[in-house]
């Protein structure tokens, strides 16, 4: 007998004493299927039909030569196949069952620790694995259920001896707002970056343009792992897009940086004559490779052959313009030339003035004395 996950639909195996197996599929509320539902189990090609009594029959004669594994699919009549939320193992053909029942049911192992996984159809991890005894999930079965993911829907869990798999499917690469829940837009490019566990500021910058561009009128952060969090400044509803559908680790292309920074006036907002100053640098350091230049001076360089991208963060880019201390004094110097509010001539000045004036005076007063004499 399967011990699947709850809420969800699931399958059940028995076998008769002449080793027939009967198939008893579960709706999610533990209702029976309706007649003419189909069941195909692991390993049997012809899927079985649900009769009136919600159950199915498959002969000994058609299971496989081995025990087979693998997750059910139930197809109500007009609907569309859906798998059942765990794994069963069919037996072989041959194999007799004990009072009714499997002779080795799967079932969850008895172990000291359970461990709980996240993942998506590719097998990547949407969050952290969980190990904890059977009385801590007991304590809280809620942090060990399949929850929900921004952008993906739940799939399927399978139980495989002491691993718990929920497993999901990626749905929001063009996605968008519903009318219930607020589902972001998944950027089409990953950007690579050097330490998936840590990104640099240039990095993160990266992303959350990216995440800007596919969902333009929202907030976006960005955390160390890569992670962005989107949300709707109208509806205040939040979203995260988690790091695997964002970054991903980058290969052997790396960027020359140039030899000499670009001085700007101001580090968090450059003018476009400084980003284009600092595109030129980079381009001529990179000869052939595609540049382009945020506000803050991180340039993301692009191999056109390969298609690799890699970010020169704008600290190896740019640094703070020094002020000219000469240009500094000549100011000082000519904002004192006239007293403030008066247009009086400085004091210094003045009697600059007065000497000459007097010293011209003294020659006027000698050449009239000459002339007299």
């Amino acid at each position: 007998m399967e011990t699947p996950a709850q809420k969800n639909p699931r399958v059940e195996l028995t076998q008769d004493s002449d080793g027939n197996v009967i198939v008893e599929p579960k709706q999610a509320d533990d209702q029976s299927y309706p007649p003419g539902t189909t069941v195909t189990i692991p390993g049997v090609e012809t899927p079985v039909v649900i009769g009136e009594d919600g159950t199915g029959k498959i002969p000994n004669s058609e299971l496989p030569t081995e025990p087979t594994k693998g997750t059910p699919v139930i197809t109500v009549p007009g609907g569309q196949p859906t798998n059942a939320g765990h794994t069963v193992t069919t037996p072989a053909k041959g194999v007799q069952a004990v009072n009714g029942e499997l002779p080795q049911p799967l079932e969850l192992s008895e172990l000291q620790l359970i461990i709980t996984k996240w993942l998506d159809e590719e097998g990547r991890p949407l969050k952290s694995e969980v190990s904890a005894t059977p009385e801590d999930m007991a304590r809280d079965l809620a942090a060990f259920e399949h929850g929900s993911f921004a952008g993906y829907i739940f799939s399927e869990t399978t139980v495989e001896e002491n691993v718990v798999t929920h497993v999901f499917r990626k749905v929001a690469s063009n996605g968008g707002d519903t009318s219930d829940d607020f589902i972001p837009v998944v950027p089409s490019e990953k950007t690579p970056v050097k330490n998936l566990d840590k990104l640099t500021d240039a990095e993160k910058a990266a992303v959350k343009k990216k995440v800007e561009d596919a969902n333009p009128g929202k907030t976006v952060t960005v955390d160390d792992k890569g992670n962005a969090t989107v949300t709707d400044p109208t509806s205040g509803k939040t979203a995260i897009i988690p790091s695997t559908d964002l970054v991903e680790k980058s290969d052997d292309f790396i960027p020359v940086v140039p030899s000499e920074k670009t001085p700007v006036k101001n580090l968090d907002n450059l003018t476009d004559a400084e980003k284009a100053a600092v595109k030129k640098k980079v381009e001529d350091a990179n000869p052939g490779k595609t540049v382009t230049v945020d506000d803050k001076g991180n340039a993301t360089v692009t191999d056109p052959t390969s298609g690799k991208t890699a970010i020169i963060p704008s600290t190896d880019l740019v640094e703070k313009l020094k002020e000219d201390t000469n240009t500094a004094n000549k100011r000082t110097v000519s904002s004192k030339k006239v007293l403030p509010n008066t247009g009086t001539a400085d004091a210094s000045t003045s009697i600059a003035l007065g000497v000459m004036a007097a010293v011209a005076g003294l020659g006027l007063v000698a050449k009239r004395r000459k002339e007299e004499d």
